[in-house]
Order: structure tokens, then sequence, then C-alpha cells
């Protein structure tokens, strides 16, 4: 993969990143707004110890989005520290819907996600369309 664009720092927390070859069934962009209790799956990787390269997937597929703080989406989702700028997808039984990054929480029962609405018009001029 190589880097297209990223947020910047620690607050937008994303990068786009164009593979190599394309996904064989990629997550399609949320196209409606974000609700409260909206069924979540979250995933990245954190850091499970030192040293920092130390790493695993974690992920979290039963949690749901709790409310607002600020621009960003609050969760009760767990996901591990170090997992930061992960995937973020709403979840229904037939598909995953791209969201938007982690960003921040406890490591226990609050993670905190970027929504896509914050960047997408940054990112918009790298997508191909179909």
């Amino acid at each position: 993969a190589q880097r297209v664009i990223t947020g910047g720092n620690m607050d937008p927390d994303w990068a786009l990143l164009r593979l190599a070859r394309a996904l064989p069934d990629p997550a399609p962009i949320l196209q409606k707004s974000i609700e409260t209790r909206m069924p979540l799956l979250m995933s990245g990787y954190s850091r499970r110890g030192e040293p920092a390269q130390d790493t695993a997937l974690s992920w979290d597929d039963r949690c749901r989005v709790t409310g607002r703080e600020g621009r960003d989406v609050r969760s009760n989702c767990r996901v591990l520290r170090g997992a930061s700028g992960g995937a973020v997808f709403a979840r229904d039984r037939s598909a995953a819907t791209y969201l938007g990054v982690i960003s921040r929480g406890d490591s226990e029962a609050l993670s905190i996600f970027v929504p896509l609405e914050r960047f997408r018009r940054r990112i918009t001029p790298y997508l191909r369309s179909g």
C-alpha cells in the first residue's frame, strides 16, 4: 500500500492508502446519518505489550453508538489501546458499511470515533467510483 493523504495529526487520526491490489469485496461508505443505538463493528491493531512491534488485531462486533462527543461519536465498543486509526463499520445482517476511524477510548467500555463526514471532502478526490 502507498499512503495517499492523512489527517495530519492525532485529532483526525486517519490515512488513505492506495492498495497494490483491490480488495475482493470492499465495504461501501455510509450514505445516511449515524444514529444512536446503531450496531457497530470496530477493529484495529492494538499494542498488547512491549516492544511496540508486538501488535494484535482487536475488535468488538457487539457494540452500539451511544451518542456524540462534540463532532465525534461515542460508543460502548471495547477496543484496546493503540487501535486508534482502525476502522469503524455499521453492521447489519448482510453487510458492513464504513463509518469512520477509531480515535480514543478507555480500553474497557468506551470508544470514540471520528465519523467519515469530518474528512470525506478531503478524500473524495482520491476515490475511484465503480
